[in-house]
C-alpha cells in the first residue's frame, strides 16, 4: 500500500495527472459555462500531513474539517478547471482562479456568486452574467418581485 501512495505521489509531483486532465478537458464548448462548488469531509487520517492543513486546501467549518471543490463546467457540462479551497472559505474566493484566461461568452451561477465586483469584472470582460440575486441585495440590479403567500388570495 505505502509503495502504491509513493507512486501515485511522485505522478502527481511530476504533473502526470495535470497532464492527463489537460488532455481530456481539451476543447471545451464556452458558450456558456458554469460555475459551483461543493464540500467534502476530509477522513481524520488526512489531516495530519507535512505543512500542515493550509496547504491541503483543509479548513475547519461548521461541519468539521472539509475541503471545498469549485468547478467551471462548459455548455455540456464537461470539467473545464477546478480548485480546492478550504472548507471554511467562501464560494465566490476561487472564482477569479477558475475564469482567468477563460474565453467564455456567459457564465452561469448561483446566488452565493453575486458579488458587485464580479458583475463588474464580468462585464469588463464581455462576459453576459446569469446569475441569480440575493434577496437581500443593496443594490439590486434588476427588480426582485417579492414571493406571494400561499395564504393571501
Amino acid at each position: 500500500m505505502e509503495y502504491r501512495l509513493q507512486t501515485i505521489q511522485q505522478l502527481v509531483k511530476k504533473g502526470i495527472f495535470k497532464n492527463i486532465f489537460n488532455i481530456l478537458s481539451n476543447k471545451p464548448d464556452l458558450e456558456y459555462a458554469a460555475i459551483d462548488g461543493t464540500i467534502s469531509k476530509v477522513h481524520r487520517h488526512g489531516q495530519g500531513a507535512v505543512g500542515g492543513t493550509r496547504n491541503q486546501a483543509i479548513g475547519h467549518s461548521r461541519g468539521g474539517v472539509t475541503t471545498k471543490i469549485m468547478a467551471l463546467v462548459d455548455a455540456l457540462g464537461n470539467l473545464v478547471k477546478f480548485v480546492l479551497l478550504p472548507g471554511n472559505k467562501h464560494d465566490i474566493a476561487g472564482v477569479l482562479a477558475l475564469i482567468e484566461n477563460t474565453d467564455i461568452q456567459a457564465l452561469l451561477a448561483d446566488k452565493a456568486f453575486d458579488a458587485d465586483w464580479l458583475f463588474q469584472e464580468l462585464d469588463g470582460r464581455g462576459v453576459k452574467a446569469v446569475i441569480a440575486q440575493k434577496s437581500n441585495r443593496k443594490n439590486p440590479t434588476e427588480k426582485i418581485q417579492p414571493k406571494k403567500s400561499k395564504n393571501i388570495g
